[in-house]
């Protein structure tokens, strides 16, 4: 064995051993409820042609290194149409691949019997995850049925994402994974969950110089200056995303951005929401809009930290201070503490905690968190202590952004688990 296969071994071992000393608390996670109905999404052609080599693609995530926009009726024709050019072992590939896009896990899993290739088997993985039948016991497993398989770490961090809301143990993976692969696509995503913008500014330079995810780029570059870029390149920036109206990923970037310059069309946004209803960025957005207008909001899933922050402030301006003790402990369970920034508001506000932004405070001062907390007893203590009226005190919650994390599978994740 290779020295560096060594390493990679060694480093994926460490992260089964950490894994394994944290067993008692993953175990306690549970599967995530699924809404019982939900609006069906239909996914539309686009005029532009698929643009993917497909004797280099094994699976989804093969498909969006190359084109990160193609809807699946756009897909399924490409490969059908690859398929009657290639050989046996190429054709049983993509079929393998038209199958799990149409949900057809038994094909995927007779298909696929004998194989030992981990690759070819995330296809019947994803499959049984967006049918439900993946545990986290399960997928656990294959860490040691494929000891240093990359592939088997990423499904692994993909399912404490998507069906258990495990936020903290799936970035443990993925930096896991980072360190082993320095993929700088995944270094940028992982920065930007993060908040650190200039290690993502440096991986988003790495990534855009190996000419890989072309089609996303401009949606990582948009988010990446969001709240701090030049005028003069976000305009055409934002024109190029907004072209992009088939791909959900790229209208919730853009929404984010108009949300940040207090530019938002609530009725586009709507809009938005439905023709996505997958896509937790609209839903949340759409969902704050309503909060911060004093309407009610949808008010399922609280295991989805910025709806969390939500119910947090509503249970903060009722005042509710059992309620909000209990939420604030779970969202500091969910990321192990948070970030709680008390300050003051230019202008006397009603409701609180539906700041955008810790700049807007004045006379900030941050809390590190890490169990419930009366959060509205916080804020007249620091009332008190500046000399500040109740009305004109208000607080900002920190988490890391887990719309991050998502983005390293993408929409065709979310579209099928959401």
């Amino acid at each position: 064995m290779a020295e560096e296969d060594k390493k990679k071994l060694e480093i994926a071992l460490q992260l089964k051993r950490a894994l394994e000393r944290d067993l008692e608390r993953i175990g306690k996670y549970k599967p995530r409820e699924k809404k019982e109905s939900r609006t069906k999404y239909t996914p539309q052609s686009r005029q532009k042609p698929v643009t993917i080599d497909f004797s280099k693609v094994k699976n989804l995530r093969d498909v969006d290194e190359q084109d990160y926009d193609a809807p699946d009726p756009d897909l399924l024709s490409a490969i059908r149409k690859s398929m009657s050019s290639a050989n046996i072992e190429r054709r049983i590939s993509l079929q393998v691949l038209s199958n799990l896009i149409e949900g057809k896990c038994y094909e995927v899993s007779r298909q696929l019997e004998g194989s030992r290739d981990p690759e070819l088997l995330y296809n019947l993985w994803e499959c049984n995850l967006f049918e439900g039948k993946i545990t986290l016991h399960s997928a656990f497993k294959l860490l040691k049925d494929f000891p240093g398989s990359p592939v088997a770490m990423l499904f692994l961090a993909e399912v404490l994402l998507f069906a258990y809301n495990a936020f903290l143990h799936s970035e443990k993976i993925l930096s896991t994974l980072f360190e082993i692969f320095r993929n700088p696509r995944l270094g940028f995503l992982l920065s930007m969950y993060r908040a650190e913008k200039n290690a993502a500014a440096e991986y988003l330079g790495e990534l855009t110089r190996t000419g890989q995810y072309k089609d996303a780029l401009p949606i990582y570059l948009l988010l990446h200056l969001i709240g701090h870029g030049d005028e003069t390149k976000m305009e055409p920036l934002r024109k190029l995303v907004s072209e992009r109206k088939h791909n959900a990923c790229a209208m919730a970037a853009l929404a984010l951005e108009n949300l940040n310059r207090r530019k938002l069309n609530p009725g586009n946004l709507q809009q938005l929401a439905a023709q996505f209803p997958f896509c937790k960025v609209l839903s949340n957005i759409a969902a704050y809009t309503e909060a911060a207008e004093g309407k009610e909001f949808e008010s399922f899933n609280v295991d989805e930290p910025t709806r969390l922050k939500l119910h947090i402030a509503r249970a903060v301006n009722n005042g509710k201070s059992e309620r909000t003790k209990e939420l604030t402990a779970r969202l500091a369970e969910m990321f192990g503490e948070f970030q709680l920034t008390l300050g003051i508001r230019e202008n006397v506000t009603e409701r609180k905690g539906l700041l955008l932004h810790k700049d807007e405070l004045r006379q900030a001062t941050t809390l590190k968190i890490s169990s419930g907390v009366d959060v509205a007893r916080l804020l007249f203590d620091y009332a008190e202590k500046s000399g500040e009226s109740y009305s004109k005190v208000d607080y900002v919650i920190e988490t890391p952004e887990i719309e991050f994390l998502r983005l390293v599978w993408g929409w065709r994740v979310c579209q099928r688990m959401y």
